[in-house]
């Protein structure tokens, strides 16, 4: 049975994905350090790739962070590394912010950004620093595909950073959360879009990832959907069994829901780690695994690549490029000023 994602197909996928970001965006570059060019770099080395066609193990992280201490951090997320590894699975995903843990006291402590937010930030990791070098270490030395995200210091400025490393340890997606939710966006800066909505080509498939509430907003999901995702991960920072009094936008119900939606749109995997509760949801968006107790370290679920999409890019389909020349067509009215979303926020962080 040919695979339904041949090779022709894929460049008619990355050619229509092009197009429709550079329509829908207005695209910046990534200001992301050196790392990020290294990234895209190997990434068109591995777009050339093939497919696997058996099944294969995934591994989704509900372990919780060391709060806030990057090195120790660090070397937990290598021990899970390992053992996801040592357990046969060939792809782990971690939570929104694993690294150096997500700072809920911003929601809480009105003195913190005072008192603790110095602090924090100098537990940040810098992109291609000693820690991100132990980080692609630990997948090149088990063999194993890491998605890992972290609060990522890069001069005065703290980004929400998400990455995606190959089993050679060479990074595929070097990206950041483009604009940080509520409360976040005391702490964390905007970034450009540029390449930070982008599908890579994998033995494993073709892998996708945002952060949280990035699945909220449309013109993100349909980005990642026009790329024929085969596996997404949908990283949040943290939830809590369903039914758990928590705060409105704490309801791991939302997190499930956009995952739902997204795996059955996409036709694709959906994996989603956060710590305290994780799940892994197949393309017609039913639950393959979930936690049961909310005190796994990691859940694992079986990926079968027969099972992944067998759209191809359709240029009038719903996620086209035609789609976008429709809306700008049709529009109903002038445009509207939005200061808000009109410009970048971006925050200077004290560091102490």
């Amino acid at each position: 049975m040919p695979h339904p994602l041949d090779r022709r197909s894929l460049m008619r996928t990355a050619a229509a994905a092009s197009a429709t970001a550079a329509v829908g965006t207005g695209l910046g570059a990534l200001s992301s350090p050196a790392a990020a060019a290294t990234a895209r770099d190997t990434a068109s080395a591995h777009d050339a790739v093939t497919i696997g066609k058996e099944p294969y193990k995934v591994a989704v992280v509900t372990a919780a962070p060391v709060e806030f201490n990057l090195r120790a951090g660090v070397n937990k997320a290598v021990t899970l590394i390992q053992e996801a590894a040592h357990n046969g699975a060939r792809l782990i995903a971690f939570g929104e912010l694993w690294l150096p843990g997500y700072p809920k006291d911003v929601n809480y402590d009105p003195n913190w950004l005072a008192t603790g937010l110095p602090a924090y930030a100098r537990q940040s990791l810098t992109v291609g620093g000693k820690e991100w070098q132990r980080l692609r270490e630990a997948a090149r030395k088990h063999r194993i595909t890491v998605e890992i995200c972290y609060s990522e210091r890069a001069g005065k400025h703290l980004f929400m950073g998400q990455a995606l490393f190959g089993p050679d340890g060479e990074p595929l997606i070097v990206r950041r959360k483009i604009r940080p939710s509520g409360s976040e966006r005391t702490v964390f800066s905007d970034d450009d879009l540029g390449r930070n909505i982008e599908v890579r080509t994998t033995e494993l498939g073709r892998i996708g990832a945002l952060s949280c509430w990035e699945h909220l907003h449309p013109e993100m999901t349909y980005n990642m959907l026009a790329q024929l995702e085969a596996v997404h991960i949908a990283a949040w920072p943290y939830n809590s069994p369903p039914g758990s009094a928590v705060q409105w936008w704490e309801d791991v119900d939302v997190a499930l829901s956009a995952a739902r939606m997204h795996a059955i749109n996409g036709g694709c995997y959906v994996l989603l780690p956060s710590a305290g509760y994780g799940a892994v949801l197949n393309p017609r968006g039913q639950l393959l695994v979930t936690s049961v107790t909310g005190k796994e370290d990691l859940l694992y679920a079986t990926v079968d690549p027969s099972a992944f999409t067998t759209k191809t890019a359709d240029p009038e389909g719903e996620t086209s490029y035609g789609v976008l020349r429709l809306l700008a067509r049709t529009h109903p009215g002038p445009r509207v000023p939005d200061p808000e979303h009109e410009r970048k926020n971006m925050v200077t962080v004290p560091l102490g």
